[in-house]
Parts: C-alpha cells; structure tokens; sequence
C-alpha cells in the first residue's frame, strides 16, 4: 500500500466533518477535532456555502 494515509484519512476527516458542519449538526461535528473542523470550514468557503450556512457553520465549530 502506497500513498500518504495520514493525509489521507486527515481529508476525510475534514470532509466527514464538512458534511456535520454543512447539515448544522452539532452533536456530529463534536466529533471531529479542531484541525478537521478548520480544514470544514475552508472546505465550505472553497465550495461557495451562502453566508448563512458558513455563519451557523462557525458558530457549531466554535463550540465544539
């Protein structure tokens, strides 16, 4: 197996927790840690999220 699992599994970290942050569900995006919610959060911007969902989405990130 080759390839660069770290980073690997650290995207789908950041995606799975995209997905909690993007849906407004807090109780899952507590289950991602700080670096995973940060790369969520950029993830969302990249993707073009209205304003409303990237507010909520911070707010969910700030107290997880």
């Amino acid at each position: 197996m080759k390839g660069d699992i770290s980073g690997f599994l650290e995207g789908q970290a950041a995606t799975g927790a995209a997905s909690a942050l993007r849906t407004g569900d807090a109780e899952l995006a507590s289950m991602f840690g700080p670096a995973a919610l940060q790369q969520a959060l950029q993830q969302l911007k990249d993707e073009g999220a209205d304003t409303q969902t990237l507010r909520r989405a911070g707010e969910i990130a700030a107290t997880s």
